[in-house]
């Protein structure tokens, strides 16, 4: 990391003027403003989202500057915390523009927001000092609930066009938000119930190349921005949980979004990247790069008179539903991503949705088994095809004619 480098802009001087013999006025010169930040960031209304304004606006970012070229002898780098349109450096330090008209170029990120998470790269190359490395690698949480939004900016300013202006700098959401509802089609007939999701088999870990152009509104991220350093393996997941109540899939109420706990939305922050999705009836190696969604849920058939059976997970000889109780399957479907940063993607599983079931069993052995679960064999469908029936009915065939009187004998 760099270190850090307290520079001075223009030496504060005093200037005496001799007004009289009997009185010393001084004069201070001041050959332009302090460097100052207005900062921005994409609206967004997700609970674990970094936003503008509310209960999480940005509050505070980490700034690397760099001179121009060579001019090394203006970096610096620092802290900022505050709001709107106020905000100071950590440090206690002020910071100037570079009297000669020097571009600086600010790098900036919610460092303490993903402290844990993520680690920055950020300075001069020892080689070649025109050049600078930029670089974050991160590893969001498996727990969903842990897991943070990586916001960044980019943008340049000189003594020229900001000597008494701050700077606009406007951060953007790095990571891709996967948001999950689900539905259930055929409620007369099953009710479900939804304890959490996994996202299974997709890297943990990647590397983002900062930007080097400004993140203003119309900036568009690279299309190679972010590259994953690890891979999909069965210990490659993230979770999201309800909590102590599970969701109902239930009659016609619409279709969920998957919460926590205090209701909140809580989507997955996951590192964009391309994956194949698991199909059905494809058996899983420990590194099979095949991803695909594990809904912890628990299914009843209905009888359609008020009462109702466990069938998934499903219950061994004997065993009845309350000794089920607080027991959950894992329902799989694969899923096919080309995630992009700063983008929120919505899947919606739609449970025996136009005759498509409910999934087949989780494809591989969870690494870290949990409690809630009762283990299935792999790779089973949870519920087989809709019952269907092609009916016919035999023509008659045709027997002897017979006559009989009405005495019971037959007519000859």
């Amino acid at each position: 990391m760099k270190k850090k480098i307290a520079i001075t802009a223009a030496a504060v001087a005093a200037l005496v003027a001799t007004i009289s013999c009997q009185h010393d006025e001084t004069m201070e010169v001041n050959n332009g403003e302090s460097i100052t930040f207005r900062a921005f960031t994409d609206n967004a209304t997700r609970a674990v989202d970094v936003t503008q304004d509310g209960d999480n606006a940005l509050a505070s970012f980490k700034v690397f500057a760099f001179g121009n070229a060579e001019a090394s002898q203006y970096d610096w780098d620092d802290t900022f915390t505050g709001s709107g349109n106020n905000w100071t450096t950590q440090s206690g330090m002020k910071y100037y523009w570079p009297g000669d008209g020097t571009q600086l170029n600010f790098f900036a990120y919610n460092e303490s927001e993903v402290t844990g998470s993520a680690t920055a790269t950020i300075e001069r190359n020892g080689t070649t000092p025109a050049t600078i490395d930029a670089s974050i690698e991160m590893t969001p949480d498996r727990d969903a609930t842990n897991q943070k939004d990586l916001v960044v900016a980019y943008v340049t300013g000189s003594n020229n066009s900001n000597a008494s202006s701050a700077v606009n700098i406007n951060f953007k959401h790095a990571l891709s938000k996967i948001t999950v509802k689900a539905e259930n089609a055929e409620p007369n007939t099953y009710e479900i119930e939804i304890k959490g999701i996994n996202l299974c088999r997709y890297d943990r870990t990647g590397v983002l190349t900062m930007p080097v152009a400004t993140t203003d509104a119309s900036y568009v991220w690279n299309e190679n921005a972010w590259t994953t350093s690890n891979t999909a393996d069965n210990a490659n997941y993230y979770k999201v949980r309800t909590g102590t109540n599970a969701i109902v899939l239930d009659g016609k109420q619409g279709i969920p979004e998957i919460t926590v706990t205090d209701g909140k939305s809580n989507p997955f922050m996951v590192v964009p990247q391309k994956k194949n999705a698991w199909t059905t009836g494809t058996e899983l190696a420990k590194d099979d790069d095949l991803a695909y969604f594990s809904i912890l849920c628990r299914i009843y058939q209905k009888d359609g008179k008020g009462g109702k059976s466990l069938i998934f997970p499903r219950p061994d000889s004997g065993q009845s539903i309350e000794e089920l109780d607080g027991k959950f399957g894992l329902a799989s479907v694969g899923i096919t991503s080309d995630w992009k940063p700063g983008i929120n993607y919505t899947y919606t599983l739609s449970f025996f949705k136009d005759g498509g079931g409910a999934g087949t069993t989780d494809p591989a052995p969870d690494p870290n088994p949990d409690p809630d679960v009762d283990p299935e064999n792999p790779d089973i469908p949870v519920v087989g095809g809709e019952i269907k029936w092609n009916v016919t009915v035999d023509a008659w065939t045709t027997g002897d004619d017979t006559n009989l009187k009405m005495d019971g004998t037959e007519v000859n």
